[in-house]
């Protein structure tokens, strides 16, 4: 990546992409800084720019950048902080005829008139209209994959957060894209990322394991512990305080000790959940509603692992799965029945009413022979062992497949068409069934796929 400061000047084309030393005054290499791209991403053939505040950004193929003739040439862009899609753009020149225009600027044509990603000085003097960027405001640019790229990645596994999403690669590292405002992509920046960028640091991971949450991402790893990055307002992270840090740490219980022996785990909007060999529960995190199941109902965030507490105050040590909502969570136990804790005012905790919130874990009524579990901001969809499907909680979309709009405060069966299930994933107020026969059900009756975020 390179830093381009304010009142500098870059020209991609002249430049030829190669990377030098530095940028702006050639003898103060304190104000200006560069990294030769092909050093760092052999193969690049993707550019994003962005603006030092991440507000407005443009990505475009090495080949829209570099090459050819810059006088009004048509060009590609993959995505803007103006236009999500591909769409075409031009160069446009400054000088007009003058083809090395150092202050050459790439508009998004037929987006926003004269919506411009600006490199180099003031253009108060030019007649530039609705320009993006102006003088004053530093430039950084990177060079990786491009967007469509996430689509070659060598995956075992995909996790879908709030605005940013992970992949665990088949070498078992992670790479991220997406929003990056509290750190969550882990590249030591805050830049958003169309390209898909490693997860420095954050290695052997195991596949199926990485949760995402709101700014925030965890990842297990195949030695037991657990890795997370980003937002650390209510002690998500589990090292013991809310302080903000630019890398990834290892989750610790209170005394400082690695929290280790993680078989499997979950990720919610601001808490996190994880059972361990034994069987025991444990959460860390934003305990609004009593949601990480220690018995304190809407107390303090608990910033290091706190034991999930059952009916009877005990900690619970026959968990198989859990899964977290945005303030709740359910957990699949060793008897294939499901218990649950936290907020219930759509229903969610399926003990038949929506009055009841639950900081201890109860069980879900007329549910059992459960075979996974998938969990939503205020639904639950349970796959039994006989492929069939049944679901509660919030429904004002459709997203319990039940026919209707009405939440429901104990498990109905699906019964929009669905064949034999054999997977489910619920996103935001949908479930996303995989079926042998394909059918979909949720708001607008859209297709929905499986993945969930």
């Amino acid at each position: 990546m390179r830093h381009i400061p304010s009142g500098n000047s870059w020209h991609p084309a002249t430049d030829l992409l190669a990377g030098t030393d530095v940028y702006g005054d050639q003898n103060d290499d304190t104000n200006a800084w560069s990294i030769g791209f092909e050093n760092t991403v052999p193969g690049w053939d993707t550019l994003l720019f962005a603006t030092g505040d991440c507000m407005n950004w443009l990505a475009a193929t090495k080949d829209a950048v570099s090459g050819g003739t810059y006088s009004n040439a048509l060009r590609q862009i993959l995505a803007s902080s103006l236009n999500g899609e591909p769409h075409e753009s031009r160069w446009y020149n400054r000088g007009g005829s003058n083809t090395v225009d150092p202050l050459i600027t790439l508009e998004d044509w037929g987006v926003d008139y004269g919506g411009i990603l600006y490199v180099g000085a003031s253009n108060a003097d030019s007649n530039y209209a609705g320009s993006l960027q102006h003088d004053g405001v530093d430039m950084y640019v990177r060079a990786g994959a491009p967007p469509v790229s996430v689509s070659k990645l060598s995956a075992q596994s995909l996790g879908l957060g709030f605005l940013h999403s992970c992949a665990v690669l088949v070498d078992k590292i992670v790479s991220c894209w997406g929003k990056n405002n509290q750190g969550e992509l882990r590249d030591g920046d805050f830049l958003d990322s169309a390209f898909a960028v490693p997860v420095v640091g954050v290695t052997n991971v195991a596949i199926l394991a990485v949760g995402i949450g709101y700014g925030y991402t965890c990842a297990l790893l195949e030695s037991g512990f657990v890795e997370c990055w980003g937002s650390n307002q209510y002690g998500q992270r589990g090292v013991g305080d809310v302080a903000a840090r630019s890398y990834a740490t290892t989750v610790t219980h209170a005394d400082g000790a690695p929290f280790h022996d993680v078989k499997s785990m979950s990720v919610g909007y601001h808490h996190c959940c994880a059972v361990v060999a034994n069987g025991a529960l444990w959460c860390w995190g934003n305990n609004g509603a009593g949601r990480i199941g220690g018995g304190g109902g809407g107390g303090a965030s608990a910033v290091s692992p706190t034991a999930v507490l059952g009916a009877d105050g005990t900690p619970v040590r026959t968990a198989k799965s859990v899964h977290c909502g945005q303030d709740h969570t359910c957990a699949v136990l060793d008897d294939d029945t499901v218990w649950c804790w936290g907020r219930n005012g759509d229903g969610q905790l399926g003990v038949g009413d929506n009055t009841t919130t639950n900081a201890l874990t109860v069980p879900v009524a007329n549910l059992e022979n459960v075979q996974s579990l998938s969990v939503g901001i205020a639904h639950n969809c349970a796959l039994l062992k006989n492929a069939t499907l049944r679901c509660w909680g919030e429904n004002s979309h459709g997203g319990l497949g039940a026919g209707d709009i009405t939440n429901r405060a104990t498990p109905v069966t699906v019964t929009a068409g669905i064949g034999d299930a054999r997977s489910v994933s619920c996103g935001y107020m949908t479930p996303a069934p995989l079926v042998l026969t394909t059918t979909s059900f949720g708001a607008g009756g859209e297709t929905i796929n499986t993945s969930s975020g």
